[in-house]
């Protein structure tokens, strides 16, 4: 037998017994309780049987579904409201960044409740969650080239809590996640001008034949990777120099190919936070690395290239694509390419949200490139010299093509922009003379709320443009 005490509250001149306070609060908790699997949305059991992504769909996206499963199992109905965002410099559509996150969140717990329009403080959220079990609360922040969500799950306040405000309970649970700034997020914010990018000269190793840039070690730090016909090393820029973390060297990770190339082609994959693939023509295969550029394997062909696989040697050009390890996925299909001299990939975020991965290489041949996504859709582009990147440069959602010019003199060399629009016609963003020569070139992650940067090997240095 279960004994309650029950006591009189004094409230405008009535009185109110106190003990259904202690049932319902029962109730709440038992919100919070961790499920068997046999309750819960059906969408929410679905989307927990899966790991969240990582680097694969857009930053909002992967943002709400860290956070959905953060929170925990939340039986419902549940609201899910968003706070006014704190966007770093100025954003032109920050309500509706808050919408769309609240939005992306609502659909990553499985909730049936619509979240109301606009941003609300704490307390107007709890107002108008009279119909809910649970509000999760959403805080949107950008700042530093990120997006970071903070949700916090409260149980929902309801008629007899608005008469008692000075007991409003705190949140069940609490989930933070983050991401770097993409196309979708970009597109709420002011946009940023490619025009106006300027070089910085950066001190750096001149045995560079290959560039790769990303945070590989997931500390948020941006992180350059220069291969070398001798070695690879993983550096950072500071003080107008590059700041080698480790090194590795070719004699120990890979026997010398059959037949090197005497004018080398290299290639490097980074997968942020898990590893980086890297190949050389010199060198026999290519070798997957750790942050600290300890090998973990080696790579079934020689070249690696992003969303494709990897590339075997054909004639003096490379061919041939297959999964650089056994079972590894490929999300484009280039067919049955040959004499390729460059290659580059990346994963684009479109303003509505859905990634694509967009890959060019070069015809050796005919310098010429072709562009391609995974929906099919494709462009050539002639008179491209033998260095190419691709990346949404100013976070509009556009994939940018950058190169250098078709020449073998180096005084004549420059680097161009273009974007490849959604009407499939390419425009002319930057031109910049490279007096030095283009060696190498790779697009940077967001770091900052402007555009991202494009980091070039010279027969000098580096340049940093942005």
């Amino acid at each position: 037998m279960v004994w309650l005490k029950m006591w009189p509250l004094a409230s405008r001149n009535r009185v109110r017994w106190v003990a259904p306070l202690v049932l319902g609060l029962a109730g709440i908790a038992s919100a919070a309780e961790p499920s068997d699997g046999k309750t819960g949305t059906p969408a929410r059991v679905a989307a927990e049987a899966q790991a969240c992504p990582i680097g694969t769909r857009g930053a909002i996206f992967e943002t709400a579904c860290d956070v959905a499963r953060g929170l925990g199992r939340l039986e419902g109905p549940i609201l899910v409201a968003a706070r006014a965002p704190n966007v770093e410099g100025s954003a032109s559509k920050a309500s509706e960044l808050a919408a769309r996150v609240a939005d992306a969140v609502t659909a990553a717990l499985g909730a049936t409740l619509a979240p109301p329009r606009g941003v609300l403080s704490l307390g107007e959220a709890r107002a108008r969650a009279s119909t809910a079990r649970i509000l999760v609360f959403v805080a949107t922040e950008v700042s530093g080239g990120r997006l970071l969500i903070t949700a916090d799950a409260y149980p929902a306040v309801r008629g007899f809590w608005d008469r008692v405000r000075a007991a409003v309970p705190g949140p069940l649970s609490h989930a933070v996640s983050e991401r770097r700034i993409d196309g979708e997020v970009g597109s709420f914010l002011r946009p940023v001008s490619i025009a106006s990018s300027r070089p910085q000269k950066v001190v750096a190793p001149a045995d560079i034949v290959a560039l790769g840039c990303g945070d590989l070690d997931g500390d948020g730090e941006l992180d350059v990777v220069a291969v070398g016909r001798r070695r690879i090393e993983r550096g950072r820029i500071r003080a107008g120099r590059f700041e080698s973390m480790a090194t590795a060297s070719w004699t120990v990770l890979s026997p010398v190919a059959p037949s090197p190339l005497r004018e080398p082609i290299a290639s490097v994959v980074v997968s942020p936070g898990r590893h980086v693939d890297v190949g050389l023509t010199d060198r026999r295969s290519g070798v997957r690395l750790s942050s600290a550029l300890a090998a973990v394997g080696l790579l079934d062909q020689p070249l690696p290239w992003f969303g494709v696989g990897c590339l075997a040697r054909a004639g003096i050009g490379l061919g041939a694509p297959r999964p650089c390890m056994a079972r590894e996925p490929t999300v484009v299909s280039v067919g049955s390419v040959t004499d390729v001299d460059a290659m580059a990939g990346s994963r684009v975020v479109s303003a509505d949200g859905r990634a694509r991965t967009v890959v060019a290489w070069r015809e050796r041949a005919t310098s010429t490139v072709v562009l391609l996504d995974d929906a099919g859709r494709s462009v050539r582009v002639a008179g491209v010299g033998g260095q190419i990147a691709i990346g949404d440069v100013d976070f509009d959602g556009v994939p940018e093509l950058v190169f250098g010019a078709d020449t073998r003199t180096a005084a004549a060399d420059v680097l161009a922009v273009r974007s490849w629009g959604s009407d499939g016609q390419l425009r002319e963003r930057l031109r910049i003379p490279v007096p030095d020569g283009i060696k190498a070139l790779s697009v940077c992650p967001a770091d900052a709320a402007r555009p991202a940067q494009i980091v070039v090997a010279t027969g000098a240095g580096m340049w940093i443009v942005r």
